[in-house]
């Protein structure tokens, strides 16, 4: 996790970071989670959106997400997060982070 945390430090777009093949299958999960377009979800589809490209975030990975990635104190509990709202952009991000570091 450090690792990743250290490697992903410098915020760049998605397009850097993705295929446009990524892009798209990123897009259709985010999409099956939000139908409505509201262009926000909260944490339980955000969770839903992981399923949806076949990643399993445990809770840890998640708390770490929260800290690293959406800069939150650590040690706040994700229940906390649980009305938060977040983005395709956040998604993506999300996705980044917990992806392995080639």
């Amino acid at each position: 996790r450090e690792q990743r945390a250290h490697h992903r430090a410098d915020r760049v777009t998605v397009d850097e970071k993705f295929t446009p093949e990524e892009l798209e299958a990123l897009r259709e999960a985010f999409a099956r989670v939000d139908p409505e377009g509201h262009g926000f979800v909260n944490l339980l589809k955000l969770r839903e959106a992981f399923a949806h490209i076949g990643m399993e975030p445990t809770n840890e990975d998640m708390e770490a997400v929260m800290t690293d990635v959406f800069a939150q104190p650590s040690g706040v509990p994700l229940e906390h997060h649980a009305n938060s709202a977040f983005t395709f952009a956040d998604f993506a991000q999300a996705c980044d982070f917990l992806s392995p570091v080639e």
